[in-house]
């Protein structure tokens, strides 16, 4: 985790310094380009010869020799090989097992960090946004990357813009907050800049590209603030935090034991120091701490890219772990976002030819084309208008769109959201329509053209559109999911209340009826109703920002899906973000994972992938943090009694804790790390490591650690190789007691765990005691212990220790959690109080 490989990785991989993009776009050849037709052949291939290309994005993912580099290249590697090297001077070959170990975890980490390198290259590959282009005379897509200076490009609502480019043709209202901060849409007609990463919220224009790459006025700006970061993993920042107090801890220890040695153990041989120097050294590294964390993180990676979940950042899989709330909208989540006309209802004296002529014509000039639009598109062809119009497409703020021409205006849109001067005989009709939980447009009239961008007055109602969509076929699954894992939803869309409670009471939702509209609500009334519905209607994005935020003060970790514009905001306030592939580039854009083939059904399973992940590396953590605190301790010890001139020498070498580390270090954790497990995330990850590890360890030393402390003292009583032997047999079993507690509570996985680690532990014991008589020849010592030493007070002194430690244990563990969870609370507490004086 705590790694050199990136400084080493920087001299080694050294960056070219930038290109000044700015003085070749200043230099390239002026092209006057035809927004009709775009570049031509040859203008495309002499702006790539000339590298004016929009390539401006950052690695993902590292290069594979930085791969490998971070792999090898950490402080506890580093120290472990130096060890190795070590041993192997002083021809202590019996003592480098570890370095078994450590191969094996540096070349499954290579394998599982390449593996996931390749599959998120290949899921970035698909999900990379797009936009269409006019290049000789055809319209085509590309990625933003294959844009050239002087491309032109079509931008229409949703869509985020690639380049800093200037509007040739049309209109449209953009959203500059990711540049300026300013959530108000700006205007853009002919001549107007338009900046990269704003996105469009509504209209349509032909722009000319006039700046690529670090040229951009976004570039320039995120170039500004590199001092700033990406918001870390709280659950790495920990285990960094962890592995830098082992390293200066484990480091600080051998140079104590070196000077310590080297004075004052004269009698002992150099061969002896470096034995039990090294040996405590390597005790108190958490060899395989490396190779389960980085297991557990890239299989989740990986299996997340198998359902089709492209993941950002890591640490959001943390978060939706430890989701209790989610909110979604209704279309593409639990319907399937294809909508149909149900049918034309006209008003008054106008006919139901009358109202689709109208309709035709409105969606020719505002060319909108969100779901409502393409729905209305597949039942009404678009009908060219001959003379000059003005147009005012969708926007989700103003929930209608207009066009005008020739003194006549027409209105399509959500009922309440422009005035008609015959509401009394439109209201029944849409509310009729709206009960049944339909999707109902008013067509408007007016004798007027539109002038400023605003409607005309007196306009009236000639008749309603009824439309319906389809509800998905798992989404009363997904919502009974939700409901067992205790996980609230949240549905925010703007469309009627009644169409969502009818879609709400189709899938399984309790509290279907908890509904309410937002409109003409003020902030204050959002907030207070968010704490008060499960179902929003009429929600505008400002609002729907209100209520992610409001459900976060409140102790909920929320995540947001969303696949439109008007869904940017409450994305971006949200502790998880997804967004659907089919929607919107914007959502794409700043979302932490995104769903490759926009199936909410795949939601469930990130859920209990980031759980399975969070859950098994913190019991994981902790059984590898036992033996490092263990031996950490144990040294320091025996350190003082060095520094007391007992004559004490540290007892224990690399071999005595091989049964330990092989079976309950090694084997159980990595079946730990991959099962299954869907519970909810409980505590803060730090604390649930210490609350198993330390009373753990204090067991530990407990029914070790004092005998071998008195064979010092009364080697008569207890001599110094049956005390030695005793406490390797007792930690080795008690290692078990150990795992059992991690495993807690008992399921058939863990109980098989259980079982086969302590077969393990029995089999290593026995094969060891055969080896040791010689009953059976390996050649070499397993545990290094003389079990012949081993006298009746021994036996008693680490039995009693035994049974009583496991009680002891327990009660331990009980306690000590209770104390880091007041400690816990009264530190958030302390927090909170220094925000409120602030």
């Amino acid at each position: 985790m705590i790694s050199i490989s990136d400084t080493i990785a920087n001299i080694i991989f050294k960056k070219k310094k930038p290109e000044n993009v700015e003085a070749k776009i200043n230099a390239a050849e002026k092209f006057k380009v035809d927004y009709r037709f775009g570049l031509n052949s040859e203008q495309i291939q002499k702006r790539t010869d000339a590298g004016l290309i929009n390539k401006n994005r950052r690695n993902v993912t590292m290069s594979y020799g930085q791969i490998i580099f971070k792999n090898l290249f950490s402080v506890l590697n580093i120290l472990l090989i130096v060890i190795g090297i070590v041993f192997l001077c002083f021809g202590l070959y019996k003592r480098m097992f570890f370095l078994l170990i450590l191969v094996l975890n540096i070349s499954i980490s290579l394998f599982q960090d390449i593996k996931a390198r390749k599959l998120v290259d290949k899921l970035s590959l698909i999900s990379n946004p797009k936009v269409t282009v006019i290049r000789n005379g055809f319209k085509k897509i590309i990625p933003f990357e294959d844009v050239v200076l002087s491309d032109i490009i079509i931008l229409k609502a949703g869509n985020t813009i690639p380049c800093d480019a200037v509007v040739r043709y049309g209109f449209m209202r953009v959203n500059e907050s990711m540049l300026s901060g300013e959530t108000e849409d700006v205007d853009k007609d002919k001549g107007a800049t338009i900046y990269a990463e704003s996105y469009v919220t509504s209209g349509f224009v032909y722009a000319e590209v006039v700046k690529i790459g670090s040229a951009n006025y976004a570039s320039k700006l995120q170039e500004k603030a590199r001092a700033f970061s990406r918001p870390k993993s709280v659950i790495l920042g920990s285990l960094n935090n962890v592995i830098k107090i082992i390293s200066i801890v484990a480091i600080s220890i051998g140079i104590a034991e070196i000077a310590t040695y080297a004075t004052l153990t004269k009698d002992a041989q150099a061969i002896e120091k470096v034995d039990f120097i090294g040996s405590s050294v390597v005790a108190m590294i958490p060899i395989g701490m490396y190779l389960m964390t980085s297991i557990t993180l890239t299989v989740g990676v990986i299996i997340l890219g198998r359902h089709n979940i492209l993941v950002r950042e890591l640490y959001s899989i943390e978060m939706l772990a430890r989701v209790n709330a989610v909110c979604l909208d209704k279309t593409g989540t639990l319907t399937d976002g294809n909508m149909s006309v149900d049918k034309i209802v006209p008003l008054g004296i106008h006919t139901v030819k009358d109202i689709e002529t109208a309709i035709s014509w409105l969606l020719y000039m505002t060319q909108d084309d969100n779901l409502t639009a393409k729905a209305l598109k597949d039942k009404f062809p678009l009908l060219s208008v001959k003379s000059e119009y003005v147009a005012i497409p969708f926007s989700s703020e103003n929930k209608f769109s207009a066009g005008s021409f020739d003194n006549n205006t027409y209105v399509l849109g959500a009922y309440r959201f422009f005035k008609m001067d015959n509401e009394a005989e439109v209201a029944p009709v849409v509310h009729k329509f709206e009960k049944e939980g339909k999707r109902v447009l008013v067509i408007a009239h007016a004798n007027k053209n539109i002038d400023d961008n605003k409607l005309p007055e007196h306009l009236k109602a000639i008749g309603v559109a009824v439309l319906s969509e389809n509800v998905k076929r798992d989404a009363r699954d997904n919502i009974e999911w939700f409901k067992k894992s205790d996980v609230k939803i949240r549905i925010v869309s703007g469309d009627s209340k009644y169409a969502l409670q009818a879609v709400a009471k189709e899938v399984g939702m309790e509290d279907w009826n908890k509904s309410v509209s937002l409109e003409k609500m003020s902030d204050d009334e959002v907030r207070k109703a968010a704490h008060e519905y499960s179902i929003f209607g009429r929600v505008s994005p400002e609002q729907k920002k209100i209520i992610v935020q409001e459900l976060r003060a409140s102790g909920d970790t929320v995540a947001m899906i969303g696949d439109g514009v008007n869904d940017l905001l409450a994305l971006k306030a949200a502790d998880c973000s997804i967004a659907m592939a089919n929607g919107s580039d914007a959502p794409k854009a700043v979302s932490h994972l995104v769903s490759l083939d926009s199936n909410f059904s795949n939601l469930p399973k990130v859920v209990e992938e980031g759980r399975r992940v969070i859950n098994n590396l913190q019991r994981v953590c902790s059984i590898f943090l036992v033996k490092t605190v263990f031996a950490a301790t144990f040294a320091m010890v025996y350190l003082i009694m060095a520094w007391c001139a007992t004559g004490a020498k540290y007892p224990l070498v690399t071999n005595h804790y091989m049964a330990w580390e092989f079976i309950t270090i090694g084997i159980a954790p990595f079946f730990i790390a991959l099962e299954p497990n869907k519970e909810r995330i409980k505590g803060r990850f730090i604390y649930n490591i210490i609350t198993e590890a330390l009373p753990a360890a204090i067991i530990q030393l407990f029914i070790s650690m004092p005998l071998m402390i008195c064979s010092n003292f009364y080697p008569d009583v207890f001599p110094v190789d049956g005390a030695i032997a005793m406490g390797v047999i007792n930690f080795t079993v008690m290692s078990i007691v150990i795992l059992l507690h991690v495993c807690m509570p008992l399921n058939k996985y863990r109980i098989k765990v259980l079982i086969g680690g302590f077969i393990g532990i029995v089999l290593f014991i026995t094969f060891d005691i055969l080896n040791a008589y010689g009953k059976i020849n390996i050649g070499m010592p397993i545990l290094d212990v003389n079990y012949a030493a081993l006298n009746k007070w021994c036996l008693l002194f680490g039995l009693i220790s035994f049974g009583v430690a496991i009680p002891i244990f327990f009660l331990l563990t009980k306690y000590f959690g209770k104390f880091l969870s007041r400690l816990d609370k009264m530190q958030r507490r302390l927090k909170m109080l220094k925000r409120v004086r602030k």
